[in-house]
């Protein structure tokens, strides 16, 4: 069944961003209109990336990691644009965060 609200996929492009991924997907898991679904590209990193990502993805369902080789962010973000199911795409940062209103914000525009 369709939702009768806008849905949102919130997509993330990484390459080696362990450092910074987890307060990425928690800044989103954090939003007061949370998204339908949180893709993650993972751009062929080196690091254990796709391990902290796989990891949030046990805990929330609604989170897909998807790896590629690497490409650039560009491609890695596309990736994940083309996988999206929401009627509207958040692109963050693998390194930024989002504040917890910030969806609310952007679906009241």
């Amino acid at each position: 069944m369709k939702p009768n609200y806008p849905t949102i996929s919130a997509i993330i492009g990484v390459y080696n961003g362990a450092n910074f991924i987890e307060e990425a997907v928690k800044s989103i898991l954090d939003q007061s209109y949370p998204p339908l679904e949180i893709i993650v590209v993972d751009d062929g990193s080196r690091d254990n990336t796709a391990t902290i990502v796989e990891d949030l993805a046990r805990l929330h369902p609604h989170i897909r990691l998807i790896k590629q080789t690497n490409l650039g962010l560009a491609a890695a973000r596309n990736t994940g644009i083309r996988q999206a199911q929401g009627q509207y795409i958040a692109p963050l940062d693998h390194d930024d965060r989002w504040l917890p209103t910030y969806l609310a914000q952007m679906i009241a525009q």
